[in-house]
């Protein structure tokens, strides 16, 4: 619900609620960077209209995306790696009822900074 205090949006999917936390701290948002920001950044630094970068970051973005439904691991010096997971099905309770309940076996990403991004974040 949009008006919720506690800055909880709550959905249904599959008979699952999902608690989503939005950031209400507008000091917050301004710290968080979004793709056309990055667009931004890189067509300022290297003298490249925006269309260009905007077709520069999409490129990655479809490289990334197919390689990592291959199977392949996406790894990026100084920055991280990047892999398909297969998360198992498994059994959770429905918190409307109280009944557990099967969620099917999917695909998520994981991330794993290196070392020197951590270094730099510390």
């Amino acid at each position: 619900m949009a008006g919720d205090p506690a800055g909880d949006i709550k959905t249904e999917s599959d008979g699952l609620r999902t608690h989503i936390r939005r950031h209400t701290d507008s000091s917050q948002k301004a710290q968080e960077m979004n793709r056309e920001e990055i667009v931004k950044a890189i067509s300022k630094q290297f003298f490249l209209t925006e269309a260009e970068t905007e077709e520069a970051v999409k490129f990655i973005i479809e490289q990334v995306a197919a390689r990592l439904k291959k199977g392949e691991r996406i790894y990026i010096r100084n920055f991280g790696s990047l892999h398909k997971f297969e998360r198992k099905k498994r059994k959770v309770r429905n918190i409307d009822n109280g009944r557990m309940i099967t969620v099917p076996a999917n695909d998520t990403i994981k991330f794993r900074p290196a070392a020197a991004l951590l270094k730099k974040i510390r």
